[in-house]
């Protein structure tokens, strides 16, 4: 047996941008059936490689025919893989059987899974179905909440009416479609409904998206105790677990999830398992933007698998013609998502001087104009008007309380970084077309400017965005909460680097050593932890060359995220290449839901 992975494997796996690692468990995995001559076990690690590399992109199960397993066949260059009549030997009784056998993967309809994500489906289909069959409670809308202090659309009317006695309701719908206007008619007719602010649960996958929620609600409905937390907070994780689960219910009466296409399947199970029976559940997303990080599209296979517990908005309010950046922007995501990339939907400009920094444009551009366009938006929109010299003013506090002019201080410098943000379908790409090279030559350019001596091996300068890459449930910080690297006084005088974060209405700061593993330059992020977060400016840098991973909805979910300008800079064949994939991801949860018993 080989002790290496063919290069044609590992070419692959870079291609689509997957951990190496996966060879070698492929490898490992086909050391389990005994009896076994070389190039058949080279056959079964190629496939359990396939399938690996199919989960990892999202997908739980790889179909053993079709064009989806020609395309990866193709990409590992494995023509000769075939993949029914080699599980057809005997001798890997051992590692793959039907669903009622209880092996590693699992061979059901054409497709193979493993046991893990097979396992997570069925839970969630029984759970699911449990629900939707059940009684709803019977509960009528008063005219004053779906009045006031916003009228309602005929749609929004009557996802409220559907989500208030309903036991699961589904609600999809794109940007600006009114989405955060139903959760608060929602929560206001709960709670004339009888229930009190602790039997209602608010949550979403990110800390971001959960602050974004948190700040919806405390704006409009003052003097009420709701509060938005990440799911995983909700459901009390820890190393060992989560605290609740099917023998330690949920109390909430009431749990309303915003940005659940972002919930991965086994997430979305834990959710379920920890609802009381007579509890209701309202998932709100948009069932076309990218699906979950993780394994699965469980939001989207729930809205096309039960339809009369879905709620569709269709009618944007960005579509307001007296904000035409918004409606650009809007038209130009439907057109990609569409499959449309002509010059009639996106102004295709030559030179960054040319650019009008209102609605969707796109800028051919090569390495030089890239680094020119990044120059620009940093010195111009990063650190221009007196930005720069807020950002390194050393802060004050009086017996560790801001003073209101700190306070200010502190609020125009996350509103003013607040706005923009460059996205990357990739996070490592050649030259200047993924999140870390891009955020290191912004790092790289802020120092220049204003590193006033400091060491060019800082990982962070005072002035720079930072972002969390995990959850810190010790300081209550999350992966995705943004914050800012500034510099605090002392009573001394002495000025210390600290990273700043918004929490309720106010700041927090830390001491940035013990947060160092834990930070990453917040200049540019990816598309995906982009979803939940909105911004006034959003330039996406395409990878120079097509890559699996670039999609319509990469696309569709990068320019929703802006509301007044967003600029896409590449290679106009890559974007065209792009629009022509979808992701579609392989998943069993559907059929599941259909069938007559699970």
């Amino acid at each position: 047996m080989m002790a290496r992975i063919p290069e044609a494997w590992s070419r692959a796996l870079a291609r689509l941008n997957l951990d190496p690692e996966l060879g070698t468990l492929a490898l490992e995995l086909a050391r389990v059936p005994s009896g076994l001559d070389d190039p058949t076990r080279r056959q079964v690690a190629l496939l359990a490689l396939l399938l690996l590399a199919t989960q990892a992109q999202g997908s739980t199960n790889l179909s053993l025919e079709g064009a989806e397993l020609e395309s990866l066949k193709r990409l590992f260059e494995a023509p000769e893989l075939e993949p029914a009549a080699l599980l057809a030997d005997p001798r890997l009784a051992c590692l793959a059987g039907g669903p009622e056998a209880i092996r590693p993967f699992v061979l059901d309809g054409g497709c193979l899974s493993t046991g893990r994500l097979r396992a997570a489906e069925e839970a969630l289909a029984a759970r699911i179905r449990l629900r939707v069959t059940g009684k709803g409670k019977a509960s009528t809308v008063s005219s004053d909440i779906l009045d006031q202090p916003v009228l309602l659309s005929d749609e929004q009317r009557e996802a409220v009416r559907v989500a208030i006695s309903g036991a699961l309701t589904l609600i999809t719908g794109g940007p600006g479609t009114g989405k955060t206007s139903i959760v608060l008619a929602i929560l206001r007719a709960a709670l004339q409904d009888g229930l009190t602010p602790t039997d209602i649960a608010l949550a979403a996958p990110t800390g971001r998206a959960a602050t974004r929620m948190g700040e919806a609600v405390a704006g409009a409905m003052t003097g009420t105790a709701l509060q938005a937390r990440t799911l995983h907070r909700l459901l009390g994780w820890s190393p060992q677990g989560f605290r609740f689960n099917a023998r330690n219910p949920l109390q909430a009466l009431l749990v309303v999830v915003d940005e659940a296409s972002m919930v991965g399947l086994e997430l979305m199970g834990s959710l379920l398992q920890a609802l009381r029976p007579e509890a209701r559940l309202v998932l709100l997303g948009d069932a076309d933007q990218l699906p979950s990080v993780e394994a699965g599209s469980a939001f989207r296979d729930l809205v096309e698998a039960l339809p009369g517990a879905t709620a569709r908005l269709t009618r944007s309010y960005r579509m307001d013609p007296r904000d035409p950046g918004g409606r650009a922007i809007l038209l130009a995501a439907q057109a990609l998502r569409e499959g449309r990339c002509g010059a009639d939907v996106l102004p295709r400009l030559a030179q960054a001087q040319d650019l009008t920094g209102i609605g969707a444009e796109f800028l051919e551009a090569e390495r030089p104009a890239i680094a020119g366009f990044l120059e620009e938006w940093g010195d111009r929109l990063l650190w221009g008007g007196g930005n720069a010299v807020e950002a390194q003013e050393p802060l004050r506090q009086v017996d560790g309380v801001w003073g209101p002019d700190e306070e200010a201080r502190l609020t125009r410098l996350f509103e003013h970084f607040g706005r923009m943000r460059i996205l990357c379908p990739l996070r490592a790409a050649p030259g200047l077309q993924g999140v870390e090279p891009v955020n290191a030559f912004l790092h790289e350019r802020w120092r220049m400017r204003a590193g006033r001596g400091l060491g060019k091996e800082l990982a962070f300068l005072p002035g720079e965005p930072v972002v969390m890459r995990r959850n810190d449930y010790r300081r209550g910080l999350f992966n995705g909460d943004p914050g800012l690297v500034l510099l605090l006084a002392s009573a001394a005088g002495e000025a210390h680097q600290v990273v700043v974060f918004p929490r309720a209405g106010s700041f927090d700061a830390f001491p940035i050593g013990p947060l160092l593993p834990d930070l990453e330059l917040g200049y540019a992020g990816t598309v995906h932890r982009a979803q939940g977060s909105e911004f006034d400016r959003v330039a996406v840098i395409l990878p120079r060359e097509d890559s699996p991973l670039m999609t319509r909805e990469i696309l569709y979910t990068a320019l929703t995220r802006a509301r007044k300008s967003a600029v896409l800079l590449g290679s106009h064949e890559v974007l065209a290449q792009a629009v022509t994939r979808s992701i579609r991801r392989s998943t069993a949860l559907g059929r599941l839901l259909q069938a007559p018993h699970l």
